[in-house]
């Protein structure tokens, strides 16, 4: 019974929705474009290198960015887009209706010509929703897979694109992925590159100019089962402490502060900064440490784009798709530990377990000893034995 009524729900959202996107613009502008990437801050890290192929495949047309809030002073940096439009998707997501139709308001009446959703998987909710209140004349998607997407609902939101471009079934990871997707858009075979993030301006923290030497501690993820146990931690955090000269950060969201807590709380020297810096504070203090070790989460995918060495304890959920990078890349790559399971590419739908306080079993089966072993592969010349 809750379900139907959910199911009723929501569908007279999106036909509000729809009515309320329906007003038509004053005005088409025949040279503007929008490009819709709300997902997460570690998805738009991996877009970064075909992001930088808008320009030239849309030379001379005004090009504006739909972007999930949690990154957008990140986007706005950059010189791949003329205006970046930030969502705030906790409410755009069915939490405020209010706001939510007024988003979609505001962007059918921006009368863009063309609207693209340069993602694998869309969401009905979300992106793709965003993409029918454009009124754009032509809605570009791709058919991807139903990580987010029900086939029912693929079914209705595939007839809200003018051009559905068909993308290659086998697995490969996220960069090439979106590397493909616009070549779909461009007719041309881009070459691999991994991201890059550079800063408009440099930005200080004085939370750790205290700090010479540190490196960050991220023990947060966006599931729990992707977070290695908080002991695990602990202990690292005790070894690292008692034999290297280096300051210990923990960085984090608001939202993981108690979890950064209980970490901090084993020992003073022990800085907890989640939910107290902006993202572009993040991306300084993560630029500026000597080695970042966390789970599958975007600290690590910024780590990398900013040349910090860091070290992800994997699961293997999504294994392949946004972690490990790819082998034969020649650039600096995050080090991955994970112990291999028969049920990887669950798409973090466990088999094994229902409860994951330290983590899934995919993620439980990595010891502290080999964490810390590949720190002093990376760091030997720092020990003092």
């Amino acid at each position: 019974m809750r379900s139907s009524i959910r199911h009723l729900y929501r569908r007279a959202i999106f036909l509000v929705d729809y009515l309320v996107a329906k007003i038509p613009p004053r005005n088409f502008s025949n040279h503007s474009v929008a490009i819709v990437r709300v997902d997460l801050i570690g998805d738009f890290i991996l877009w970064l290198p075909a992001a930088e192929k808008l320009r030239t495949i849309f030379p001379g047309s005004k090009l504006t960015l739909v972007a999930n809030d949690a990154w957008a002073d990140l986007a706005r940096d950059l010189p791949y887009w003329d205006e970046v439009i930030a969502i705030n998707m906790k409410w755009f997501s069915f939490e405020k209706l209010l706001y939510r139709w007024r988003t979609l308001r505001l962007i059918a009446s921006k009368g863009f010509q063309i609207a693209i959703q340069p993602v694998y998987s869309r969401s009905l909710a979300d992106g793709d929703s965003i993409i029918r209140a454009t009124n754009a004349v032509e809605r570009i998607g791709f058919v991807g897979d139903f990580s987010n997407l029900l086939k029912e609902e693929a079914d209705v939101t595939n007839r809200w694109y003018t051009n559905l471009h068909p993308t290659v079934v086998e697995a490969i990871h996220e960069i090439d992925r979106n590397l493909e997707i616009m070549g779909q858009i461009s007719g041309v075979k881009y070459k691999r590159t991994l991201p890059q993030l550079e800063l408009a301006g440099e930005v200080k923290s004085n939370l750790i100019e205290s700090l010479d030497n540190y490196l960050v501690i991220t023990p947060g993820a966006s599931w729990e089962g992707k977070r290695w146990g908080v002991s695990n931690y602990v202990e690292l955090i005790q070894c690292i402490l008692e034999r290297i000269d280096l300051g210990v950060v923990l960085c984090g969201s608001q939202a993981e502060f108690d979890l950064c807590e209980s970490v901090r709380k084993q020992d003073p020297r022990i800085i907890n900064l989640a939910g107290k810096t902006t993202l572009r504070e993040l991306v300084s203090i993560l630029k500026g440490a000597i080695l970042v070790i966390g789970n599958d989460s975007s600290a690590i995918h910024i780590a990398n784009s900013v040349g910090t060495r860091s070290i992800c304890i994997l699961g293997g959920g999504h294994f392949g798709r946004f972690l490990p990078y790819p082998e034969d890349s020649s650039d600096i790559k995050p080090i991955t530990l994970f112990k291999k399971m028969d049920c990887y590419q669950c798409n973090w739908r466990c088999t094994k377990a229902q409860i994951f306080t330290d983590g899934a079993p995919c993620i439980q089966g990595m010891g502290v000893d080999e964490v810390k072993s590949e720190i002093e592969h990376l760091l030997g010349n720092n020990l003092s034995h």
